[in-house]
């Protein structure tokens, strides 16, 4: 299976992937709101490391995902979430202190 990078100036319509961890999964539920909360809410996501909530948009397709990762980020992390996602384009909405390059290559 080939991957395509998605150029900047197009990444606005891809869908975002916020890595979310332990500390901050209630207050980032609480912001997103909505459907979003209310699926986290059924799920509890709680931002465990490697747990996935996939936010769908109310007319259909994906609104946002949000990746646990424990108490803290780390690249590998990453690793299994291309699998886990439906199709279509993703990026990453943040990736505070993670290697570029790490996460990139995960």
């Amino acid at each position: 299976m080939s991957e395509v990078l998605i150029a900047p100036a197009d990444a606005s319509a891809a869908t975002p992937v916020r890595l979310v961890s332990v500390s901050e999964a209630a207050g980032w539920l609480a912001a997103a709101g909505g459907l979003t909360a209310s699926v986290g809410a059924l799920q509890s996501f709680a931002g465990k490391a490697g747990s996935l909530l996939v936010a769908p948009r109310g007319e259909g397709g994906v609104e946002r995902v949000a990746l646990g990762v424990g108490e803290a980020a780390d690249a590998m992390t990453l690793r299994s979430l291309p699998g886990r996602l439906p199709p279509g384009d993703y990026r990453l909405e943040s990736a505070d202190g993670l290697d570029p390059t790490l996460a990139a290559t995960a």
